[in-house]
């Protein structure tokens, strides 16, 4: 499950074109992003997409915005 849940978040990321984000899952269905974006507005959208894909039951945004 938690491979489903990373891979689904992982290809909406890409589809928006935030490819330096990287997602992690545990057993439990909790999500972990990490990696770089450009801009403030980009780290939402990524919590935003992992948020509301099915079967994630919680996000931690470690996404680092590069300045």
């Amino acid at each position: 499950m938690s491979q489903d849940i990373s891979t689904r978040v992982q290809q909406a990321l890409k589809r928006m074109r935030l490819r330096y984000v990287q997602v992690s899952a545990g057993s439990t269905g909790g999500v972990i992003l990490s990696g770089t974006v450009g801009n403030h507005d980009e780290r939402t959208l990524a919590s935003a997409i992992a948020r509301t894909t099915p079967g994630g039951t919680s996000i931690t945004n470690q996404i680092v915005v590069r300045s």
